[in-house]
C-alpha cells in the first residue's frame, strides 16, 4: 500500500492573538489518487453516485445526535460545517469565511459568507449558527463544553466565548456541529428532523428507505457557483459486506466506504477499481491493548508486565500479514508524522526484552493471563496472533472471546462492571490529544477509564494541553503525554491505526473521501467520468 507523510498542524497552531483564517472559495482538489481527467471533455456533468454501505446511520439530519463516522459521511451531501479538514490535515473556512482566536480573552469569532440559503430557504446566519451551536451545548454533549457563551455581533458575525482559553474549541466547532435548519428542525420535530437533515450543502434530503436506500438529489440554489456536478448521491445499504463487495464488482454502484480490510484487498487487485486509504488517523479506529490497572491484585498492577506486552508484540507484521496493509503501525496515540507523535518513544517489537521485564516482575517462568476480545473474525484472528506472540515471551494466555454488546458494557464507563486482565482497546487515531485523550485516561473517561489508574503526573498536564497558546507549548505537552501514558505507566499498547479504505470505481472523481477526515468528504466537487 502506498504510504505518504504528511505534515499535520492542528488548528491551533494557527493560533496567534486575533489571528485570523481566510480562504475566499473552497479549493476543488485532486488528492488521494483521484486524479482530474486529462481530457475535460470526458468529465459527465450529471448522472448519480451510489455508494455501498453494510451498515445503517443512527441519525442524520441533528448535530448533536450525530455519533459514527457513517452518521457525519452519510450526512455530508446535505450538511455542512463552519470548517473542514484539508488534504494535509489543516482546517480551512467552509461556511464560515474566516475566523478570529483571541487565547488572551478567550474568545473565537466567526465572520460567515454572505448568500448562504438552508433547503427549506431560510437563511443561513449568524442567528442560525448560535441556535446550532446554543442547542449542541444543551443536549450534553461533551465536544462543547467550556463555552460561556455564543453572541450575535451581527447578521454574518458570531463571536464564542469561552470561560478560559481552550486549544481544541476551534477543532470541536468546526468538526462537530454541521449546521441544520432551525426553522426546519422546529417544524419538523426532533423524530423527523434525526433522519430528514435540512443544511446547506449540495445536494438535498430525498428520502431514507429503511435498511435499503438514502437518497440526495441536486440542490440548484447552492452557494458554490456551478456546483455540484452530480445530480444525485446514493447510499445503497447492504446487510454484510461480502454482498457490498460484489454489488460494486457488479456494477450496481460506484463505490463501497468503509471496506473490511480483507475486502479491500481483494478490491485492490482488479483493474477498475482504486482503493483510498486514510493517511492521517483523523477519524479513523485506531486498535490496542488495554490493562486492569485499577485491580491491585491484577498481574498487571506491575508496569513492568505490562511493558512485558507492549516488547511482545510486532505491530508491523499484524498491519502487514492480518490487516493486509491497511493500517499504519503505531506505539502511541496516533499515526507517525503526525504533531503529537512522540519519536522518541521507541517501544517495538524486542520479544528478548519482554522477556526480561517478565523476569524482573518475577515471572522468569511464566504467567498465567486472561485475554478479552470481540467476536468478530477479523478481531479473533488478530486476537489469536496476540495471543501467540504474548505466549511466545511467556504468558500463559486464556482467550476469552465475548460478544459485542458485553464488550460494550464492561468498557464503558457508565456500568462500572470491570474486565478481567488484558482487553481489547479501540481508540480515535486524531493526534488531538486535548480532547480524545481524557476520553480513556482520565477519571471523568466515558470508555475504560473506570477500570485503570490515573496517575497524577497525567492529569495534571491535561490543563496544561487545553490552555496552550501556540504549537509548541502544545506540542511538547504532547509528547510528554505520549511518554507517561504508553512508555513510563504504559497503561496500554497501542498497535495500529486503520486506513479506513474506501473502494471507488474509476469513473469516480474528486470525491475528496479519505483525504483528511474519515468522517469529511467533498461531494460538491464529485464527478462521473464517461
Amino acid at each position: 500500500m502506498k504510504r505518504w507523510w504528511f505534515v499535520l498542524i492542528l488548528c491551533f497552531g494557527m493560533v496567534l492573538a486575533l489571528a485570523a483564517c481566510s480562504s475566499d472559495e473552497p479549493a476543488d482538489s485532486t488528492e488521494n489518487g483521484q486524479k482530474e481527467p486529462e481530457d475535460e471533455a470526458a468529465v459527465q456533468t450529471g448522472g448519480t453516485l451510489r455508494l455501498a454501505a453494510f451498515a445503517s446511520p443512527t441519525a442524520l439530519g441533528i448535530p448533536w445526535e450525530l455519533r459514527s463516522t457513517y452518521d457525519f459521511f452519510i450526512s455530508t451531501p446535505a450538511l455542512e460545517k463552519l470548517g473542514r479538514y484539508t488534504a494535509d490535515g489543516t482546517t480551512e473556512p467552509h461556511l464560515a469565511e474566516r475566523w478570529e482566536e483571541n487565547p488572551e480573552e478567550a474568545t473565537i469569532t466567526y465572520y460567515l459568507r454572505e448568500g448562504i440559503q438552508f433547503h427549506d430557504g431560510t437563511p443561513f446566519n449568524a442567528e442560525a449558527v448560535k441556535w446550532n451551536l446554543d442547542n449542541y451545548m444543551e443536549s450534553g454533549r461533551i465536544e462543547l463544553e467550556g463555552i460561556e457563551s455564543v453572541s450575535v455581533i451581527d447578521e454574518y458575525t458570531v463571536q464564542v466565548k469561552l470561560e478560559s482559553w481552550m486549544s481544541s474549541m476551534v477543532h470541536n466547532i468546526n468538526h462537530f456541529v454541521p449546521m441544520i435548519s432551525p426553522t426546519a428542525y422546529e417544524d419538523m420535530g426532533r423524530d423527523e428532523a434525526l433522519k430528514h437533515p435540512v443544511g446547506t450543502g449540495p445536494f438535498q434530503f430525498e428520502a431514507w428507505i429503511a435498511d435499503e436506500r438514502i437518497t440526495f438529489k441536486r440542490f440548484d440554489q447552492y452557494w458554490q457557483e456551478g456546483k455540484p456536478y452530480l445530480d444525485a448521491i446514493e447510499f445503497v445499504l447492504y446487510a454484510d459486506s461480502t454482498t457490498a463487495s460484489l454489488s460494486l464488482q457488479g456494477g450496481e454502484v460506484q463505490g463501497f466506504i468503509s471496506v473490511p480490510p480483507m475486502e479491500a484487498n481483494k478490491l485492490d487487485q482488479l483493474p477498475d477499481f482504486t482503493v483510498l486509504n486514510l493517511e492521517t488517523g483523523l477519524g479513523s479506529l485506531a486498535h490496542g491493548l488495554i490493562f486492569d490497572t485499577a485491580n491491585p491484585d491484577s498481574v498487571f498492577s506491575d508496569v513492568n508486565v505490562r511493558k512485558a506486552v507492549a516488547y511482545a508484540i510486532d505491530r508491523e507484521a499484524i498491519v502487514d500479514n492480518l490487516v493486509y496493509g491497511y493500517g499504519i503501525a503505531s506505539n502511541q496515540w496516533g499515526v507517525p508524522g503526525s504533531p503529537t507523535f512522540n519519536d522518541e518513544i521507541t517501544i517495538g517489537y524486542d520479544p528478548d526484552r519482554a522477556r526480561q521485564l517478565l523476569a524482573e516482575a518475577g515471572y522468569k517462568d511464566g504467567v498465567k493471563i486472561k485475554f478479552s476480545a470481540v467476536n468478530d473474525p477479523e478481531t479473533q484472528q488478530r486476537a489469536t496472533a496476540i495471543k501467540g506472540y504474548l505466549e511466545d515471551v511467556g504468558f500463559e494466555v486464556e482467550l476469552n472471546i465475548i460478544d459485542d454488546a458485553l464488550f460494550r458494557e464492561i468498557t464503558s464507563a457508565a456500568p462500572n462492571k470491570p474486565w478481567e486482565g488484558l482487553m481489547q482497546y479501540n481508540f480515535r487515531g486524531d493526534s488531538d490529544l486535548a480532547t480524545y485523550m481524557p476520553r480513556n485516561f482520565s477519571p471523568q473517561g466515558t470508555t475504560y477509564a473506570h477500570n485503570i489508574i490515573h496517575p497524577e503526573d497525567i492529569q495534571a498536564l491535561y490543563p496544561e494541553i487545553r490552555s496552550a497558546t501556540n504549537q509548541d507549548d502544545y506540542q511538547k505537552v504532547a509528547y510528554e503525554l505520549q511518554r507517561l501514558v504508553f512508555e513510563e505507566h504504559a497503561l496500554a499498547v497501542a498497535i495500529f491505526v486503520g486506513t479506513n479504505p474506501v473502494a471507488v470505481h474509476q469513473s469516480v472523481q474528486d470525491t475528496g473521501i479519505n483525504e483528511g477526515h474519515a468522517s469529511e468528504w467533498k461531494p460538491e466537487n464529485a464527478k462521473l467520468s464517461q
